[in-house]
């Protein structure tokens, strides 16, 4: 008993005095480094002011009814359960899902081979293509839809009149529910594909030429050094690609606004437009509060789900 005692007293100030000793070290250690919490300090007031205020705000917003103009009314979790019922909501967050599907695969895959072209030896002045590759990406989407309008327009449009020439029906791009989206993937991969390759080019860049010169020796061709050395050497910026893609995609109202107007009957109107549509159009706040929780919720298991399939691919 004795014994036990005085090893607890012998323990109790030990620990004290270690709790003492870290916290004086966590207090030097900030004095010491305080020029750097200095610097990072406006991005973090920008962070908490920006992002978290919003989200949470938000996230209140969403327990209310509110049109912006009479005092909101706490309604509680009646705009989920309105959510969970409403049709349109499915039908916008179906349509989400079949644009990721339809976009994210190809314009991954476009930006790695068009970098892949650029950063090979056949090819000369690669600046003059790393720029050109912009040009979609900086042209305003006004002007992009209008010259998409013109191509894909049923009755005189490019595209069918050129289908017309090889005895193809004209296909109605804009006007159908089953080719609405087809429309908005095109649009979206032709805009947005030469950046991510530009960023593709870059991590092209950064793999050591030793490597594909020893695959040549050791008799591998262009398409075996492709998927064997290229796309496992850009696995990472790959995941990157993939998830800021995704995001973008995600949050896209643009492209589905001024080229479709979202329909026809919805069938191209993504989560994004619809929560638009609720807030600005209708003035449901606190509905469109709780579809933007929705939004954050799809792209949060999105994105862990990309990064779960890049680690089991990983090992």
């Amino acid at each position: 008993m004795t014994t036990a005692l005085s090893r607890r007293d012998r323990v109790a100030p030990d620990s004290g005095a270690s709790r003492g000793t870290s916290r004086a070290r966590l207090w030097a250690n900030m004095r010491r480094n305080g020029h750097v919490y200095l610097w990072v300090s406006p991005f973090i007031i920008f962070f908490l002011c920006v992002d978290l205020y919003p989200t949470l705000w938000g996230f209140g917003l969403s327990l209310f009814k509110w049109d912006g103009f009479t005092p909101p009314v706490f309604v509680g979790a009646a705009n989920f359960v309105r959510m969970m019922r409403d049709p349109l909501f499915w039908t916008t967050t179906w349509n989400t899902l079949v644009l990721l599907l339809l976009i994210v695969p190809a314009r991954t895959f476009l930006a790695l081979v068009l970098a892949a072209m650029i950063n090979s030896a056949i090819v000369r002045r690669k600046h003059f293509f790393s720029a050109f590759l912009m040009l979609p990406n900086v042209t305003a989407t006004v002007v992009v839809a209008i010259i998409f309008n013109v191509l894909l327009v049923t009755n005189g449009g490019l595209v069918n009149t050129v289908l017309g020439w090889v005895g193809i029906p004209a296909v109605s791009w804009l006007d159908s529910t089953e080719w609405s989206k087809v429309s908005l993937a095109i649009l979206n991969l032709w805009k947005a594909t030469g950046y991510f390759a530009l960023i593709m080019l870059a991590g092209l860049q950064q793999i050591p030429k030793v490597t594909y010169e020893a695959a040549q020796l050791d008799g591998a061709g262009p398409i075996r050094t492709f998927f064997s050395i290229t796309i496992p050497q850009m696995r990472n910026v790959i995941l990157f690609v993939v998830i800021v893609s995704t995001i973008w995609l995600v949050q896209n109202i643009a492209d589905a606004m001024v080229l479709t107007q979202g329909g026809p009957s919805y069938s191209s109107t993504p989560l994004m437009y619809f929560m638009f549509i609720k807030a600005f159009s209708q003035f449901d706040l606190g509905y469109a509060a709780a579809i933007s929780l929705a939004l954050f919720v799809l792209m949060t298991l999105l994105s862990a789900g990309t990064f779960a399939v890049n680690r089991r691919g990983a090992k």
